[in-house]
């Protein structure tokens, strides 16, 4: 198992094994070349036909949890990412290195087709959520305490410790831009972008800061980010629930972010071609 699967296996592995913020707005659209982005998913650019997306790794976890089904489809005029979970728990992540200094805006396309009844990714017993981006970062660029924690971690039989990793989520309960560690691990922060049923069945395009939404959480600047997994979970409540990623991206601010908003990608994202 490669390095980036093995640590993202770990991220979620934590959460299921083991038992802020200005809000960001819309703006006109600006002219953003190649140079200016990160793919990450562009999705919108790939084969319906494949298993999953090119360079995307399954994550699953414990042969005792049911695997949520990620592929590849036609939805809306493009391709996208679905997302299927029946009573089951996995991911699918991606290993790209990005830069926050230059890059720190995070913007991708969610739909969810359903809340989870009773769920709450506050608490153990409740852990599920119809939509989740996580953002992992290269922890060996952090401070010394925190390579002090890793090697302890792994002299209690961790061979691979994430340190900090956010996690984007549609929440049903948890309020908004509010921020909480999982209730697994302390060092995965969660930060509820979406909550309840208004949104449920359209598009959303969401845009982050990550730079900024790190340094709000752990109080200094960020190291790269490491890479980035999508998650759709119903395992814990039984429930069954499906989800559709759109394209994924990270690029550079606006210069003048501060004095009209984020602009949109939308330009990258291509409407499948009619034959």
């Amino acid at each position: 198992m490669c390095s980036w699967s093995f640590r993202v296996h770990r991220i979620v592995g934590v959460l299921l094994l083991a038992g802020a913020f200005t809000g960001l707005v819309v703006s006109r659209s600006l002219s953003l070349s190649p140079a200016d982005v990160v793919p990450i998913g562009m999705f919108s650019e790939m084969d319906p036909t494949r298993d999953r997306p090119e360079e995307w790794q399954a994550l699953p976890l414990a042969e005792v949890y049911k695997k949520t089904v990620y592929d590849l489809v036609e939805k809306d005029g493009t391709v996208v990412l679905r997302a299927r979970s029946d009573s089951s728990t996995s991911a699918i992540g991606v290993e790209r290195r990005v830069d926050l200094m230059s890059r720190p805006i995070l913007e991708w396309r969610w739909k969810v087709g359903g809340l989870i009844a009773g769920s709450d990714v506050r608490q153990r017993a409740r852990f599920d959520a119809p939509a989740r981006v996580v953002v992992d970062f290269e922890y060996d660029d952090l401070r010394l305490l925190y390579r002090l924690k890793t090697v302890a971690m792994r002299a209690l039989g961790y061979d691979i410790v994430p340190k900090r990793s956010i996690m984007y989520v549609w929440s049903n309960r948890m309020p908004l831009e509010t921020v909480a560690s999982t209730p697994y691990a302390e060092w995965i922060k969660m930060v509820p972008v979406q909550r309840g049923s208004t949104k449920v069945g359209t598009w959303v395009t969401e845009r982050r800061d990550v730079r900024a939404d790190y340094r709000r959480i752990f109080g200094e600047e960020p190291p790269p980010v490491h890479g980035v997994a999508l998650m759709t979970d119903t395992n814990s409540l039984g429930d069954s629930v499906t989800t559709y990623y759109g394209d994924i991206v990270f690029r550079r601010a606006r210069p003048d972010s501060a004095a009209g908003g984020l602009p949109s990608f939308g330009q990258f994202i291509r409407p499948k071609k009619q034959s």
